[in-house]
């Protein structure tokens, strides 16, 4: 199961606090996926979607807020050979009547911007597997429709970009922590849980990598300041010039022949002197080899 659908099962189960925040859902989903189909007198509102928890979401709002016998039909029928397109058509004319009303003025009819998110999110949202990367985005047929969710997110501090993609206006979110924040906001609690958990595994094993890649870098480099040092102390042997070294150059020359894979600290170790003073004599090496 894709971790979108996951998110979305968490969001179908959740329940409302009040009727406004029913109809601010509800009108989300109308907004967003809904039709208006008028023919012979009669008009109806229609949602198709090939996600039945749409239905199923659209279905237990309606009757929750009206609290009526409904004539919806929830039709199935084949899209392709991999999925299923559902259709629910909702006939009853009071209803009716009252949600177009509603849609037709939709910015002042949205009490509960997180519910309004919620809505948006089932019904044109989608997640990538934050184990792969982290986007989120809603799919948005009209402009006005995208802007609406960009301005509410902005209203909770969530910064949304939207781009043109063929037909479609697309609100997106890229950043981890915005993303985490819009979980929040819609109440998917345990899908936040589970994001959270990635990211905390993800940054550990970056900050593991960090420290292995620095080890790796600064190894190298030591062990290349150290074929260095010993080339240039095998090329004043070759020119009969190591015993007119002075003790200490000469110290410092043997323990680097007999430990190329030593680091300066741990020659001066070996030698009881300082950090400095290793250097130093090695700089001194590499300058009478450079001079012969």
């Amino acid at each position: 199961m894709s971790f979108s659908q996951i998110v979305k099962e968490e969001l179908e189960r959740y329940i409302p606090q009040n009727k406004k925040s029913y109809m601010s859902e509800v009108l989300s989903i109308l907004n967003n996926v809904g039709k208006v189909i008028t023919s012979d007198n009669c008009t109806q509102i229609s949602i198709v979607t090939e996600n039945v928890l749409i239905c199923k979401r659209f279905y237990g709002l309606i009757k929750s807020i009206y609290n009526e016998s409904l004539k919806i039909n929830i039709e199935k029928q084949k899209k392709n050979s991999k999925r299923n397109l559902y259709t629910v058509v909702l006939s009853d004319e009071k209803i009716v009547y009252d949600l177009v009303s509603k849609i037709a003025d939709i910015k002042e009819n949205i009490i509960d911007n997180r519910a309004y998110i919620r809505g948006s999110f089932l019904s044109v949202g989608s997640i990538t597997d934050p184990e792969k990367e982290y986007h989120l985005e809603f799919v948005n047929a009209h402009m006005k429709n995208a802007e609406i969710i960009q301005t509410i997110l902005k209203e909770y501090g969530i910064l949304a970009k939207i781009i043109n993609r063929k037909k479609d206006y697309i609100v997106y979110i890229k950043e981890s922590e915005q993303i985490a924040l819009l979980l929040n906001v819609i109440h998917a609690h345990n899908s936040l849980l589970k994001m959270e958990d990635i990211r905390i595994k993800k940054g550990v094993i970056n900050n593991v990598n960090r420290a292995v890649n620095c080890e790796t870098a600064n190894l190298m480099k030591t062990v290349s300041a150290s074929i260095k040092q010993a080339n240039d102390i095998k090329k004043i042997m070759k020119a009969n010039q190591f015993l007119n070294l002075n003790d200490g150059l000469r110290e410092v020359a043997s323990a680097r022949l007999n430990n190329l894979e030593a680091s300066l600290q741990e020659l001066a170790e070996t030698l009881q002197v300082s950090k400095s003073c290793i250097n130093h004599r090695l700089r001194r090496l590499s300058e009478i080899a450079e001079g012969l």
